[in-house]
């Protein structure tokens, strides 16, 4: 079967799932991830293993071959040729050796001639592919569960406790209470704003407008005026964090399957962001003057989770270093990493290494968090419930990773990347796959409704296709393309819209006009910067 058949059924199973069946989208994930490991033949699933490791032949020189999928670790040796004959799949030629290397360019000896586009692998890459390829569909389909949660099972979990660490000592209210008073009160939009954004990168986006929409309910009761202006205020920076910045789940998990650096990530993600939410600061506030008269529905408004009250708020330095402990600890490894470092000590570079582990630095912001905790509630059973509730969380969010990740790896295993790449235009096509991942993105929100499950679904689209091109850009700059596709057009199947319309009091009119569009056009915005980044600084080393 054609693997773009078996994709639309696999996405149409999420769709249906969630939207029709009101499944949980862990189920319906594992469901799609079923269907379309069993619409794979066995030959899809051999190439594309061998896809990920091969050698492909890009030109064939006077003397010698040019190869692409070359790595710097790449050793001279026997190979086994395979070429990919139409009619019956890739097709064992024989075997070659590559005796000298240059650059890109390799002296292949090999008893016939070479063709382009061949494929050159071990026998031991060929050995497993073929082993994967004779596995049954659960086996393979609970490898990349397992495969998915080994990657970012910690991650969440470590940031759920600094989330709830900082909601529960008084630390995110300690944040925000700094940033109001030295903006002033005329600037209390934009204190809002970076509220939001510096909270959403630990705390999920519910959670973060929970805590911050009292605050613009009380700024309005003072005013009498610019309610608009003060609820899309809250909005603007949590919901770009919540996309584009790790540990967050989306761009956590698309930065682990592209292969990215989570503290690239974070950097970027934290630029990106930034002009996204100035777009819809603006936005917000040139919607707030065409409703200067709006006010809340006092009948409509949804009480936030109450939660225990710390006794000890802790003071402003030790609320932000949970946060800011990972993103220095992994922005300067990424930095590092980036231009190519290294250290004259190897002690040194094993410790740099050791704290720039993504897994040891929110271990440790989350130890901080806990100690944070501890030291405010005074009171060790109240702080264990606030964990224990933090963990029950992250553990959803992990199985709703990790079955997505299982997912994804059944679409790539139906060697959709050969196929979508005949889609893709040859000229500018890597910019042009940027473009691509955004709308795919963007097509799998309004579907279903969740920007997690729409990065998820669509990296596994855009994985493979990436994954056959030599980008001119890092592929970081995906991770953004695919962050800000997951913003456009959140309508009445998103729970936040029915967070931000309830809790602020707007009718559902109002919350599109506001929240559905604000995030559109954030999310555009942030497809323009991307593309522009891509160009101007490729962040290829």
């Amino acid at each position: 079967m054609s693997a773009l058949i078996a994709l639309a059924i696999g996405v149409a199973v999420v769709i249906g799932g969630i939207v029709l069946l009101r499944q949980h989208a862990f189920i319906a994930l594992l469901a799609a991830g079923l269907a379309v490991g069993m619409l794979s033949s066995s030959e899809d699933i051999f190439r594309s293993q061998l896809r990920g490791d091969a050698l492909k032949i890009g030109k064939v020189l006077s003397d010698g071959y040019d190869l692409e999928g070359m790595s710097d670790d790449f050793k001279s040796g026997e190979y086994q040729v395979y070429r990919d004959e139409v009619s019956k799949g890739w097709i064992l030629q024989g075997t070659a050796t590559v005796t000298a290397i240059n650059g890109k360019q390799a002296t292949i000896q090999t008893g016939r001639s070479l063709h382009r586009d061949d494929m050159l692998v071990t026998a031991a890459v060929a050995d497993q592919a073929r082993k994967v390829a004779e596995q049954p569909t659960v086996v393979r389909l609970v490898n990349g569960f397992g495969e998915t949660c080994r990657k970012i099972g910690i991650l969440i979990a470590m940031a759920s406790v600094i989330g709830a660490c900082l909601l529960e000592s008084g630390a995110a209210a300690r944040i925000v209470q700094a940033i109001t008073a030295s903006l002033g009160e005329k600037r209390t939009p934009t204190a809002f704003a970076l509220s939001g954004f510096t909270l959403g990168v630990p705390v999920y986006f519910d959670t973060v407008f929970f805590l911050l929409i009292p605050l613009a309910k009380a700024l309005y009761r003072r005013t009498r005026r610019h309610y608009m202006f003060y609820v899309l205020a809250v909005v603007v920076g949590a919901t770009m964090a919540h996309s584009l910045v790790p540990p967050t789940p989306g761009p956590l998990f698309a930065a682990e399957e592209l292969g990215v650096n989570l503290g690239l990530t974070i950097l970027c993600g934290l630029a990106i962001g930034c002009v996204c939410a100035i777009s819809g600061y603006v936005y917000a506030i040139w919607l707030d003057r065409r409703l200067p008269n709006l006010q809340p529905t006092e009948h409509e408004e949804v009480s936030p989770p109450a939660g225990n009250q710390a006794s000890s708020p802790p003071p402003l330095w030790l609320a932000l270093f949970p946060v800011m402990l990972p993103v220095i600890l992994l922005g300067s490894v990424g930095v590092l990493d980036f231009l190519q470092w290294q250290p004259s000590v190897q002690w040194f570079d094993d410790l740099v290494q050791l704290l720039g582990d993504k897994n040891v630095a929110l271990s440790m912001a989350a130890a901080v968090a806990l100690v944070m905790l501890y030291r405010s509630k005074k009171d060790a059973n109240a702080a264990h419930q606030s964990i224990q509730s933090a963990l029950s969380n992250a553990g959803v969010v992990i199985l709703i990773t990790a079955a997505g990740g299982a997912f994804g790896q059944m679409i790539r295993q139906t060697d959709i990347a050969s196929q979508l790449a005949q889609w893709v235009p040859s000229s500018g096509s890597a910019y042009a796959l940027l473009v691509i991942a955004f709308f795919a993105t963007a097509l799998v929100r309004v579907a279903q409704g969740s920007a997690t499950v729409a990065m998820i679904t669509s990296i596994g689209i855009i994985g493979p296709l990436a994954a056959t091109m030599e980008l001119p850009f890092n592929s970081v700059y995906l991770v953004m393309a695919i962050g800000c596709g997951s913003k456009p057009l959140p309508w009445m199947n998103d729970s936040g819209f029915w967070v931000v319309g309830k809790m602020s009091g707007l009718t559902p009119g109002q919350t599109f006009k506001g929240f559905s569009i604000m995030l559109t056009l954030m999310g555009l915005t942030g497809l323009l910067v991307t593309l522009a980044a891509a160009r101007l600084f490729p962040l290829v080393p």
